[in-house]
């Protein structure tokens, strides 16, 4: 068995030469982006913190002396470290020393709302910093690249049909809101995605200390829904950059949501006969159309007060699984 310190040198390896492969223009190299920090979440999953830490440090490293200091950096900042802390609180537990709960003396881990919530919060991060490195918060400067792209769009014939395609302003503004929204679901999504491959790799191999947990039961806190309102509100009050901010912000938050909207459907329809068929219309109609995401996504903001998964527990038939 390779010790944990080596371990965490090949996954940093690893993580580095993804990370060039996704640089490289090709068609594969772009699935690639989607998994840059497995290697690191396995090494913190299956071999510990310090297994993951040295794979988030040597994988910064390895692309600052393959390129520049400032992108090992940035590397080590947007990819190398939110994979280590995740994939830390994933194993993360405590004793229960609560002597009136049923779990007394038993590991109590870390809540998967609460890295859903961690999840979020980087990836909004990860959006504000582009557009602080990037655009100097600039809105101006945002709205003259976008120009720029939208020009290009249509150079290269893109828009065939003047008369029935949107025009370059419409364009123009429709990236301007969709771009940094897409952006931070990407991240937040490509996170968790990870996060999720990484404890099922390190769960096949045996050696994913934490239980698998029900996935459809994940909660989030109830200040969570709070700040999104707060945020959301914001957005449609404020113009400009500081409209801009909130908009990323309230972004992340209502991704949270979406995905608790899933967890709540995956849960309620548990027992039933049409569930592959009715979650597999869902996916299908989620990445072909998505505003479909909306009312998921308000389905999961009002969990927390309507309890739709206590109300349906105990009509089901089958045990519950880890979907």
């Amino acid at each position: 068995m390779l010790p944990y310190w080596l371990i965490g040198i090949l996954s940093g390896l690893g993580a580095a030469v993804l990370n060039f492969a996704a640089l490289s223009g090709s068609s594969i190299g772009l699935l690639m982006v989607l998994v840059t920090p497995l290697p690191i979440f396995i090494a913190g999953l299956g071999w510990g913190n310090f297994s993951g830490l040295i794979a988030a440090a040597v994988s910064g490293l390895s692309v600052a002396f393959a390129t520049e200091p400032l992108a090992g950096f940035l590397f080590f900042i947007a990819t190398s470290l939110p994979a280590f802390w995740l994939s830390n609180l994933a194993v993360l537990s405590r004793k229960t020393t609560n002597e009136s709960r049923s779990n007394y003396g038993q590991d109590e881990w870390y809540p998967i709302g609460r890295i859903v919530v961690w999840a979020a919060g980087i990836a909004a991060a990860l959006a504000l910093a582009v557009l602080l490195i990037v655009f100097a918060f600039d809105e101006a400067k945002i709205a003259e690249t976008i120009d720029q792209l939208v020009e290009q769009i249509f150079t290269t014939g893109a828009v065939e049909s003047p008369e029935t395609a949107l025009s370059k302003e419409q364009l123009s503004a429709m990236m301007l809101v969709l771009l940094p929204a897409s952006f931070t679901l990407f991240s937040l999504y490509a996170l968790l995605a990870n996060l999720y491959m990484g404890a099922k790799v390190v769960q096949m191999s045996g050696r994913l200390n934490r239980p698998w947990p029900d996935l459809t039961q994940f909660q989030l806190p109830n200040w969570f829904g709070i700040l999104f309102a707060i945020t959301f509100a914001l957005t449609l009050i404020l113009d400009g950059m500081a409209g801009r901010i909130f908009q990323i912000i309230s972004v992340a938050l209502g991704g949270s949501f979406l995905l608790l909207g899933l967890a709540v459907l995956h849960a309620i329809t548990r027992g039933r006969s049409a569930r592959t068929l009715i979650l597999s219309g869902i996916y299908l109609f989620l990445f072909l159309f998505g505003w479909i995401g909306l009312p998921i996504m308000i389905l999961g903001a009002a969990e927390s007060s309507l309890k739709l998964r206590d109300r349906y527990a105990g009509r089901t038939t089958t045990p519950p699984d880890s979907d």
